[in-house]
C-alpha cells in the first residue's frame, strides 16, 4: 500500500478498495489496515457479512454528506465572493459618494466636501471618505488585473456558481 502510493498507482489501490469493500464484505471478511509505519499489514477478521453491509453504507453515506458540505461551503463562498466583486465593478470608486444623500457637495476627485444642509464636512468624515475611496480604488485595481479582464473574471465565478448548482 505504502509503495502503491509513493509510485502513484492510484489504479491498484481503487481495486484494492473494491475487493475490500465488495468481494470481502459479502464473504464475511473483515479487513483493517493497522499501522503501516511499523510494518505491520492489514488484519483480516470473520464477520457477519450484514454487519459489514451496513458499516460500509454507513462510511459511504458520511462521505457523501462530508462531499455535499463541502460543495455547499464552496458554492456560499463564491455566491459571496461574486456579490463582492459585481459591487466593486458597479460603482467607479470617483462615483461611489454621488448617490450618498448626506453629501451636497464635491470635490475633482469624488470626496464630498460638505454635507447636504450645506454645513461643511467634520474632519472625521473626511477621513472616513479617504479610507472608503482608498479602499474602493484598491478593490477596482485589484479585479481590473484579474486574469482576462473583469467581465471574464466575473463570467467564470458565475458558471463555476452554475455548475456547483446543478450538482
Amino acid at each position: 500500500r505504502a509503495a502503491a502510493r509513493s509510485k502513484g498507482l492510484t489504479e491498484l489501490l481503487e481495486l484494492c478498495d473494491a475487493v475490500r469493500d465488495g468481494v470481502m464484505v459479502d464473504l464475511g471478511v473483515r479487513v483493517e489496515d493497522r499501522n503501516l509505519a511499523d510494518g505491520q499489514g492489514s488484519l483480516w477478521k470473520l464477520d457477519d457479512p450484514q454487519v459489514l453491509r451496513k458499516e460500509l453504507e454507513e462510511k459511504r453515506q458520511k462521505q457523501r454528506e462530508a462531499a455535499q458540505k463541502k460543495r455547499k461551503n464552496k458554492l456560499q463562498k463564491l455566491e459571496k465572493d461574486l456579490a463582492k466583486w459585481e459591487g466593486v465593478a458597479a460603482v467607479e470608486p470617483e462615483k461611489m459618494f454621488f448617490n450618498d444623500e448626506r453629501y451636497g457637495q464635491f470635490d475633482e476627485a469624488g470626496l464630498p466636501t460638505a454635507l447636504k444642509n450645506g454645513d461643511p464636512l467634520p474632519k472625521k468624515q473626511q477621513k472616513n471618505a479617504v479610507k472608503e475611496m482608498d479602499k474602493a480604488k484598491a478593490a477596482r485595481k485589484q479585479l481590473q488585473e484579474k486574469p482576462g479582464g473583469p467581465e471574464a473574471f466575473l463570467e467564470d465565478l458565475r458558471k463555476e456558481i452554475a455548475a456547483l448548482q446543478v450538482e
